[in-house]
């Protein structure tokens, strides 16, 4: 495996592991779904780098691969009402700083929406390309 690969699977794991230790009421479904879905990512970049040989590669991927967008979205959902509702009523939901307008705090919310989407989607990059090289055969 490539240098980036080793890397991004070490973030992947310094993630679940703060997640699963930053929240204290975690339910034991939560811990479990958590270390599932680090190991379907982990098993996604076994099996494209050849480490892991299974056959019908594309039916486990592909089961790793939607366990792996349906964890990212379904126990968070909390947190993605955030991306959710309007600036201009989130606005209203946060105590604004002596010298800010409403204005710059809807653009600073704006921002912050934008820069944490970039950032999602950034770090999801890799899984979207080991998954679609599995599945493409290359």
């Amino acid at each position: 495996m490539p240098v980036w690969a080793y890397i991004y699977l070490l973030v992947v794991l310094l993630g679940s592991v703060y997640s699963m230790y930053s929240i204290k009421q975690n339910s034991s479904f939560y811990i479990a779904g958590e270390i599932l879905s680090t190991f379907a990512c982990f098993g996604l970049f076994f099996i494209y780098f050849n480490i892991i040989n299974l056959p019908q590669l594309t039916v486990y991927s592909t089961l790793m691969f939607v366990y792996l967008l349906y964890w990212s979205v379904w126990p968070n959902r909390h947190h993605y009402s955030f991306f959710w509702t309007p600036a201009n009523e989130f606005v209203q939901t946060v105590e604004l700083g002596e010298n800010e307008t409403l204005e710059e705090a809807v653009f600073s919310i704006k921002l912050i929406k934008l820069l944490g989407l970039v950032f999602i989607f950034a770090m999801s990059i890799p899984v979207y390309y080991v998954y679609f090289k599995i599945i493409t055969g290359n």
